[in-house]
């Protein structure tokens, strides 16, 4: 089995029948070689891209020890496992790949995927690379946020927030549990004096029927799928926000500080 051929026919547009191919190819072997892990991880991807079920894969990949899994393997079962609304085991896996490949950043060039790994460089490694990880972690980035006390809650719906809207603008942000907290949000934010931050996430929750039910993201995702055009007015709103002077670092800094 020639992977860079299968992967070049997927390429080419035969998707379904490069799927199926390594699909055949697993389905025959008894044991797990090199080649059949391998095969595994082009699987996973092939069917990720696809929007296929691809759990066979990751079940596959999880029973086996770390050690013999490479770079873009963890790199894969982040993706999954983000999308799977799982942040805690999505920031594992990226960890690993950081960890065990020489030059991250090329590599996923390499493999056509840069600028998700500039995303996840800044959301997963670099900016929770620091005394607060363990609190988004705890809370697992926003799902649980009750189990924090309330200026931990502050900060990391604060933050959240920032980063989100600042690295995939307010669509992102919406499709995250952080966003449930929506409106508690733009009020902590303006209790410490920020302001473009807040008034831009008002008006983005203003877009929304009056009362919407933001408890559910992917019920809030739902709503904007059905509703596109919502989606160019978010980008007025963030193209206030990426054109601000604001210090908003220093606020989150002083927010971050008054968690005792």
């Amino acid at each position: 089995m020639n992977v860079d051929k299968i992967t070049a026919l997927f390429e080419s547009g035969e998707r379904e029948k490069a799927v199926e191919i390594l699909e055949n190819f697993v389905s025959s072997k008894e044991k797990l070689t090199q080649k059949t892990v391998n095969a595994y991880v082009t699987l996973l991807e092939f069917k990720f891209k696809m929007g296929l079920d691809c759990s066979k894969e990751v079940t596959v990949l999880e029973s086996i020890d770390e050690d013999d899994l490479w770079g873009f393997a963890f790199f894969m079962l982040g993706l999954y496992f983000e999308k799977d609304k799982n942040k805690e085991k999505a920031q594992s896996y990226f960890k690993l790949f950081n960890e065990r490949v020489n030059d991250p950043e090329q590599f996923a060039e390499n493999l056509g995927y840069p600028d998700e790994w500039k995303r996840i460089e800044k959301e997963y490694i670099s900016a929770k690379n620091d005394d607060s990880s363990d609190l988004f972690i705890k809370c697992n980035f926003g799902e649980n946020i009750e189990t924090l006390f309330e200026n931990e809650q502050i900060y990391v719906l604060c933050e959240g927030f920032v980063e989100e809207v600042n690295s995939g603008g307010f669509e992102a942000y919406f499709s995250t549990d952080y966003s449930k907290h929506c409106v508690k949000t733009a009020e902590y934010l303006e209790k410490y004096k920020s302001r473009i931050y807040p008034r831009m996430l008002r008006k983005a929750i203003g877009l929304f029927p009056e009362g919407f039910d933001f408890s559910d993201p992917i019920t809030t995702e739902a709503y904007l799928d059905e509703h596109e055009k919502i989606l160019d007015k978010f980008e007025k709103l963030e193209e206030k926000i990426y054109e601000s002077t604001e210090d908003i670092d220093a606020i989150l800094e002083y927010i971050k500080e008054q968690i005792e």
